[in-house]
This record gives C-alpha cells, structure tokens and sequence, in this order.
C-alpha cells in the first residue's frame, strides 16, 4: 500500500515534467548511513529522464548506486542490501521526492545567460579535512542545507539558475524588492542586494508565472530573467554587487540563517 501511494505521489508531482529538473542537484540525507542524494538529467529531448545517485558508506569506502526516474514520473531501482536493514524502498522514494518538491519546479528558471560575470562564479579552492569537518559536511565541498533554508523564505517569486552550473554554480532567488544569490559550495558567502524598482506583479508574481512558465521558450525565459530590474548591468561581478550601499554580504559562519532573517526584515519593513 506505502509503495503505491509513493509511486502515485511521484506521478502527481513528475509526470510530464522530469525536463524541469536542473541539473546536478545535491542534497544532504537525513537516511542513516547515506552521506549525499546527486540528482541529474539524462535522456534525450523527446525522451528526458532523471538519475538520483545515492552515496552511502564510512568515509574512504563509499559506494554509489543510482536510481532512474523517467517521464512518467516514475522512479525505479532497488535499495543496496547494505542498508536495507535501517531503511525501506519507500524511505529512500520519500526523501528524494521531499528533494525534488524542494525545488518548487513551478518558478524554477534555467538560463543559458550568465548573470554573474564568468570566472565570478563560487570559489573552488580545495579545503582542508579539517575545513570540511568544521563546515560539518561528509564528504564533498557542497552544503545543500543553504539552499534548503532558502527555499522556505515566504514572498519567494522564483529561483533563476544557470543552466550550465546549476545549483553547484550560484542560483539568484527573487523577492518582489530583492534578491539572495547563494551558492551551496563551502567558502562562498551569501549575497543579498536590493533591484533596481520594485518587480511588476502582474508579469512575476506567482500567480502570473504559474500560467506561462511551463509553456515558455528558453528565449522567452533568458528575457523574463534579463528584464528583472537588475541594478547592475549583466553580467555583473561579485565586486561591483558588493560595492552597491544596499548590498549585504552574510559569510556561512555562525548564524547565519538568524543574520539573513534579520536582514530580509529589514528590508521589508524599508
């Protein structure tokens, strides 16, 4: 019975819509024994398909077994018997659909122009074990729960990523007055800065995107992003954003989540 309302919960929210997925999206686990979900694109135009690769194990010895979602929705693969003894199918169904859902696949916009400069984009430079330790991650560079807590801020209109990077590269949420541009990767900052005007409602509000997003071209996207009253002109570096008065650059160290609350506060009340 859990199986079938899991496979109708996975046709309800993905039939017809796996080409929405961006690609290489990572999160954390609450499953124990799995360090990290990786979730890709696959499959052609006509045909598009979704991979969830799973990482489980003790660092040094992870293994890595992937599960494939296709365009009805529907997500295949069995669980590794090494952790078949703490978990279920279902359990591992439920927590990739909470990661898929999580993106709000509705007001999710890849673009295949750069918004930040290139070369602007998060910074790479290996870190220590030590660093990694400290930033409380398993086994990768990648924070996932930044992206996760932003995703709930309430008055989000859409999330805009490049399509090239996803959110391993930088994604740029809009507010009807502002916007955060994060970046899951450990050693990058938070940026939050004020637009140019406040957004036209009746082209991105919510309920305005609802009706066209799915049926747009990626030109007609590229333009609804490029139109945002930037207030810089694209693409801009990380420089000039920090160089703006409004702008607020939030380091992932200590509360962050508490300092970016407070700044979003600020802002609605200005």
């Amino acid at each position: 019975m859990r199986h079938a309302r899991a496979a109708e919960d996975y046709r309800r929210v993905l039939a017809g819509s796996v080409d929405r997925i961006p690609n290489r999206q990572q999160f954390s686990s609450e499953l124990p024994g799995i360090s990290k979900i990786l979730i890709l694109k696959g499959g052609a135009k006509d045909n598009p398909t979704a991979m969830a690769h799973i990482t489980y194990g003790s660092a040094g010895r992870s293994r890595t077994d992937t599960f494939s979602i296709n365009k009805r929705g529907e997500l295949n693969g069995a669980i590794p018997k090494e952790l078949s003894a703490t978990m279920s199918r279902e359990d591992l169904y439920d927590e990739v659909l909470k990661d898929i859902e999580s993106m709000d696949l509705d007001y999710l916009i890849e673009t295949s122009e750069p918004i930040i400069m290139p070369g602007e984009g998060p910074a790479t430079t290996p870190l220590s074990q030590r660093e990694i330790n400290l930033a409380g991650l398993k086994e990768d560079l990648n924070d996932a729960g930044r992206l996760e807590f932003i995703k709930e801020i309430k008055g989000k209109l859409l999330t805009t990523v490049p399509k090239l990077g996803g959110f391993n590269n930088y994604s740029i949420t809009v507010f009807p007055r502002y916007a955060i541009l994060e970046s899951p990767q450990v050693g990058n900052a938070l940026y939050v800065f004020n637009f140019a005007k406040e957004l036209d409602l009746e082209r991105y509000g919510r309920d305005a995107l609802s009706k066209k997003i799915d049926s747009m071209t990626p030109e007609e996207k590229n333009a609804l992003v490029h139109d945002l009253p930037w207030p810089l002109p694209q693409p801009f570096t990380k420089t000039q954003l920090r160089g703006l008065e409004d702008t607020t650059r939030i380091p992932h160290a200590g509360d962050w989540r508490t300092k970016l609350t407070d700044d979003l506060e600020q802002r609605n009340k200005a």
